[in-house]
């Protein structure tokens, strides 16, 4: 960018020096001819070849989200400062390395074609039995502005390389190792995936690097047999639990019934003690039970009375 800002810069120095010899103003009359003076052209043409280099080394210009770290062999070296995006003018014997600000992802994955090593890059790691399992993972993190200097001084630019990708590796497999295999395949992986992330945490800030987050994306076994072998259990585990469940349900719904027939028992009980104590309520449900056609009924002296009349 300052190559071009330096040729833009030449160019309308030397035309301006072109008009400035040429026009009006660039010579004088003699004799009924105008003279004219080449001097300014060829000034103009020696401030272009001045102002190019000048322009090239001293324009730099930094692309959204990104920083600039300074190299300053006059001062001492690297800078604890940066150059923000946009425009920015610095000496010419400056150097500068331009560094992402924004979130980056570096995936190890079995997959030929994914990740940033070709091949098979997944973590072999061992389990807590000494079973060997096969992990793809993704970390998500972004270089902190305000440390970028100490990383371009730590690091270099191949921080990748050189730092994140042989970290993450190997507290990936400290973490592992503390696990079962049946925890890495299933029942432990969310919280397996953020212990790394908690010790990566240090490592990443003292480097100047942010952690945003790992992803525990695929869990791969040596040998098939295993794997099979871990599957069938996993079947067999939720079938257990299935039939748990309907155990479970049977036992209610028989609870329910007892309950219901008890009750009802105890219904039918009060209902015999009632008519025990008060036979005449026998009389009284016959009496609410005739046809409504009956216009006399008779009945023992006893008996209750009951109003006569009904339909034709």
């Amino acid at each position: 960018m300052g190559a071009a800002v330096g040729f833009v810069l030449a160019l309308i120095i030397l035309i301006g020096g072109m008009a400035s010899a040429v026009g009006p103003e660039g010579g004088s009359w003699q004799h009924g001819v105008r003279v004219r003076k080449p001097g300014r052209l060829a000034a103009a043409i020696l401030i272009a070849l001045a102002v190019y280099p000048v322009a090239k080394w001293s324009v730099i210009v930094i692309p959204g989200a990104h920083v600039a770290c300074v190299y300053d062999p006059v001062r001492g070296g690297i800078q604890d400062y940066t150059l923000p995006e946009g425009l920015n003018v610095i000496p010419p014997w400056v150097r500068t390395q331009v560094f992402s600000v924004q979130t980056q992802e570096y995936t190890m994955s079995i997959a030929a074609k994914e990740g940033a090593v070709m091949g098979d890059d997944s973590i072999k790691c061992e389990t807590n039995e000494g079973l060997k399992v096969l992990l793809d993972m993704t970390v998500l993190f972004h270089i902190d502005p305000q440390h970028a200097p100490m990383l371009w001084r730590r690091l270099g630019a191949d921080y990748l390389s050189i730092f994140v990708r042989p970290m993450v590796r190997e507290r990936i497999r400290m973490v592992v190792s503390k696990y079962s295999v049946q925890d890495v395949y299933s029942g432990r992986r969310q919280q397996i995936a953020a212990e790394i992330a908690q010790e990566l945490q240090q490592p990443f800030s003292e480097e100047g690097l942010v952690l945003e987050q790992m992803l525990l994306r695929n869990v791969a076994y040596g040998h098939k047999e295993f794997a099979d072998a871990i599957a069938q259990k996993q079947a067999r585990q939720q079938q257990v639990i299935t039939e748990k469940r309907n155990l479970e349900r049977a036992e209610y719904e028989k609870t329910a019934t007892v309950n219901a027939a008890q009750g009802e028992a105890r219904s039918i009980a009060l209902r015999a003690n009632t008519l025990a104590n008060n036979p005449q309520v026998v009389n009284y449900d016959m009496v609410q039970k005739m046809a409504p056609r009956v216009k006399k009924a008779f009945m023992s002296e006893s008996a209750l009375p009951f109003p006569t009349g009904g339909g034709q």
